[in-house]
């Protein structure tokens, strides 16, 4: 988009340039390859001097920092406003719920099923912001990540060979570009919004990720490059724990990380200056590949991404051939910005040109940043023309964005070292522009204060999305709602709103957002509401199957890692749990408890009464053939969710309705079921049947799947027993059985849609 600020960045530009051909008829791009070499070259005595400028830099750069961070104040709105919250909440429900470290979050508030495949509690940014209130939580996750590149890329400074001072700048500018969520380009018109951030912004480990991973690459580049061993088995270490704490901590994204840590592996080994570095390398990348192999991460992450709806249903979901391609660049999947194509291009350029010119390092890294260009392009390409599977290619961008990123700053740095030369020779020619030249540094530093003064005081209010949310509606299904350790199950809430032609959901609940103050959709999470279809990322297979059948209109389409339900069927709500539903349209039959309107929009909130908590307790069971003939059995009419179960397996006869039964979430986390039969009993839970359940306590009972997707508890007498989710690098094979049932089961003959 050709707009104002693009129409800015030109003229700075122009003018840039106009500078620098001031007095000088050469050409341009060998004076700024000179500058680089002069930043890039260390100078002894001046080095020296620099040290404590560099101090002073440092701190200006984290005052900087501090006036953009009150411009955000912990909430933004880019366009839609839902990762952001949900992303901080599934890391807060981790703290909250005492998620084991190698396990995969059983998020209770969805299906007792996992979610988003993080770790929280071994990210470093996001882990130390538990630390602190909740409030202050996602503004202190951008605080840390800021400290934590400000550090990273002054070690890639100073591995480049850049002086205290140079390094100081270069390092902050990288940080600020990578991490501020709002307002950069109204400081530096020629950078794109969100160019480097958008990603960071709607969900703050897609910042913090990158950091992790460029910094294993950093102490690979290290491996075998000290004349001391120690020092060398330092950097395999850190190498080692940053490979495995990528794989443990950021599962979702690894698919995109690994590769390109391969990929800059590959390059520092082929470019090894000696046979010793050569041996190192290679001796630290074969011990954790071979520790990978023995946790078996292939196994892994072969169970962790085939049992998601959007691989399962993969040949619904194919993407446009067009839109791979379009996405493998960065610049185009921010949508087309000229000021983006310009910092791409001067990035590549440079790393083109240096890694021909420069230090050692230098060369090595910009190779790096070539070849793992190339290889995103070819990967994009094959899959664009041949599985078309949506992967989003700009991720891997974003995974090393701030590297190549790193070059267009210092092409940056390079051209203001040469308009400072130019200023300071201006009295050769004008003598009257004797003051501007001697006191030059005292107007670069009032013009940056002007700037930033003039942003603080004239840029508007931030548009805070108050985490946890507050909207009056919201707080009060929370206070019906909300889990909380030891407290019993109450219900869920789902979300219906009707579809307005192509207008994407998104948009929508965003529109409900700034009605109402909450989109009753994301928002459910970060308060602790159980959800029935809160945002559906990685959303099961079986689970997928069973709400798009029920909830969803024939020939409704539906993307890899997001389904609309538009369609309410109140048997199964009841049997699913569902105690209030939130909705844009009239549900028949049923009257609200409350109507919101304004700006033109209602919303309707409907709560239900005789449902599913734990205490239905069929009698009649039906043995199933297959996924259709599940779903036939249910939706039938005369199938009553509190008498009859749709079953896999022969489960003995003879059977009575509980006399009691409650259900509580514990810490753990764990799902605490009490119950007592005067013989044998079947108790239908509603939550999510999978392998990777574990049933814990004393007595005759055990676990079996029922109605295709939720949980059957059989027992005898009485029950008190515990029941865990247990998924991770350590047990990865209880997913590959729920894949292999979702097979067995012929899942894909009920799912037919069109791609959206």
């Amino acid at each position: 988009m050709f707009d104002l600020g693009t129409l800015k960045a030109l003229v700075v530009l122009l003018a840039v340039y106009g500078v620098l051909r001031l007095g000088r008829g050469g050409p341009l791009l060998p004076e700024i390859e000179r500058a680089v070499g002069t930043l890039l070259t260390p100078e002894g005595e001046a080095g020296r001097r620099d040290a404590g400028r560099a101090l002073i830099a440092v701190a200006v750069m984290a005052i900087i920092f501090a006036v953009f961070m009150t411009k955000f104040d912990g909430g933004f709105v880019l366009k839609w406003p839902i990762d952001q919250l949900w992303h901080q909440a599934m890391v807060d429900y981790d703290a909250l719920w005492r998620t084991p470290v190698f396990s995969i979050p059983g998020n209770a508030l969805y299906q007792f099923d996992m979610r988003l495949p993080v770790t929280s509690h071994l990210m470093p940014a996001l882990g130390l912001s538990e630390l602190l209130p909740v409030s202050w939580r996602v503004t202190a996750s951008y605080g840390v990540l800021f400290a934590a590149m400000l550090l990273l890329f002054w070690c890639i400074g100073a591995t480049f060979g850049l002086r205290p001072l140079p390094r100081a700048i270069f390092a902050g500018l990288v940080a600020m570009a990578s991490v501020i969520p709002v307002g950069i380009d109204k400081i530096v018109w020629f950078f794109p919004v969100n160019f480097f951030t958008t990603q960071s912004l709607l969900a703050t480990w897609w910042g913090e990720a990158p950091a992790l991973a460029l910094a294993t690459i950093l102490a690979f580049y290290w491996i075998g490059g000290f004349t001391s061993a120690i020092k060398n088995v330092g950097a395999a270490l850190g190498f080692a724990i940053g490979a495995i704490l990528t794989v443990l901590a950021y599962p979702a994204g690894a698919v995109y990380f690994v590769p390109i840590i391969a990929v800059y592996g590959a390059v520092f080994v082929l470019t090894s200056r000696a046979r010793g570095e050569l041996v190192w390398k290679l001796a630290a990348g074969a011990v954790v590949a071979a520790l990978m192999l023995a946790l078996h991460v292939p196994r892994f992450f072969e169970n962790l991404y085939g049992y998601t709806f959007g691989s399962f249903f993969f040949e619904h979901v194919r993407a446009s051939s067009s839109g791979l391609i379009a996405d493998t660049f960065m610049i185009a999947s921010r949508g087309f910005d000229l000021r983006a194509v310009f910092v791409f291009f001067v990035s590549i350029v440079a790393a083109i040109v240096l890694s021909t010119q420069g230090t050692v390092p230098v060369r090595r890294f910009a190779k790096g940043i070539l070849a793992c260009e190339v290889a995103i392009v070819l990967a994009s390409l094959i899959n664009a023309f041949t599985a078309r599977a949506p992967l989003l290619f700009s991720y891997a961008e974003t995974a090393h964005g701030a590297l190549w990123g790193s070059f267009f700053v210092l092409v940056a740095m390079a051209v203001a070292t040469l308009i400072d030369g130019r200023i300071a020779g201006l009295p050769e020619r004008w003598p009257l522009a004797r003051g501007l030249a001697v006191h030059r540094y005292t107007v670069y530093g009032g013009v940056l204060f002007a700037a930033l003064v003039l942003f603080a005081v004239a840029s508007p209010p931030p548009a805070v999305l108050d985490y946890p949310p507050q909207a009056p509606a919201l707080q009060s299904l929370a206070r019906d709602l909300a889990l909380t350790p030891g407290a019993p199950f109450r219900g869920k809430v789902a979300t219906f709103y009707a579809r307005e032609g192509d207008i994407p959901f998104e948009a929508k609940v965003f529109d409900y957002r700034g009605a109402f103050g909450s989109d009753f959709f994301s928002d459910l999470l970060p308060l602790g509401i159980p959800s029935l279809n809160q945002s559906q990322t990685w959303t099961s297979p079986i689970t997928f199957a069973f709400l798009f059948r029920f909830f969803a209109n024939e020939g409704d389409g539906f993307e890899k890692n997001f389904f609309w339900l538009d369609r309410f069927n109140l048997k199964i709500a009841r049997l699913l749990g569902v105690r209030a539903v939130v909705t844009d349209t009239e549900l028949a039959g049923a009257q609200p408890t409350e109507t919101l309107s304004r700006d033109g929009r209602s919303l309707r909130i409907y709560r239900l009464d005789d449902v599913n908590l734990g205490q239905y307790s069929p009698t009649r069971l039906r043995r199933l053939q297959n996924a259709a003939d599940a779903v036939a059995l249910i939706a039938a009419d005369g199938f009553d969710p509190k008498t009859d179960a749709v079953v896999e397996e022969e489960v003995p006869g003879g059977l009575v309705p509980a006399l009691s039964v409650s259900l509580s979430f514990e810490t753990g986390p764990a799902l605490r079921v009490r119950a007592t039969s005067p013989w044998r009993s079947l108790i239908v839970l509603p939550l999510e049947f999978s392998h990777c359940l574990r049933l814990i306590g004393p007595g005759k009972a055990r676990l079996l799947p029922v109605n295709l997707q939720q949980v059957g508890v059989l027992f005898e007498g009485e029950a008190d027993i515990a029941i865990e989710y247990r998924y991770g690098v350590l047990d990865s094979a209880c997913r590959g059985e729920d894949l292999a049932r979702a097979k067995a089961l012929d899942l894909k003959a009920i799912v037919k849609a069109p791609i959206l």
